[in-house]
């Protein structure tokens, strides 16, 4: 874990990164989980993104484990036995 967070006598929170050593953020729990809740959502949105362009230049960004949708599709229907498309 590189991130600590700790609860300070005022009722506000501090929180220690072991990759800088030092605080990366001092104020109200709630800003912080805003700002926590924002980055993830980027990240989230950055992978998607990378994925789909990965996919588009035709690589493979699942390694051997990337499929096509039939492919998918076939093994869905193999494991749980679905005819049609949801």
């Amino acid at each position: 874990m590189s991130r600590q967070i700790i609860r300070k006598d005022d009722g506000t929170i501090t929180v220690w990164s072991t990759v800088v050593d030092d605080f990366v953020y001092e104020g109200p729990m709630a800003d912080y989980i805003r700002r926590r809740r924002r980055q993830a959502a980027n990240d989230a949105e950055q992978d998607i993104i990378e994925i789909m362009e990965q996919l588009e230049r035709g690589e493979r960004p699942y390694a051997q484990f990337t499929m096509t949708y039939a492919e998918a599709f076939a093994k869905r229907r193999a494991l749980h036995r679905v005819d049609k498309d949801d």
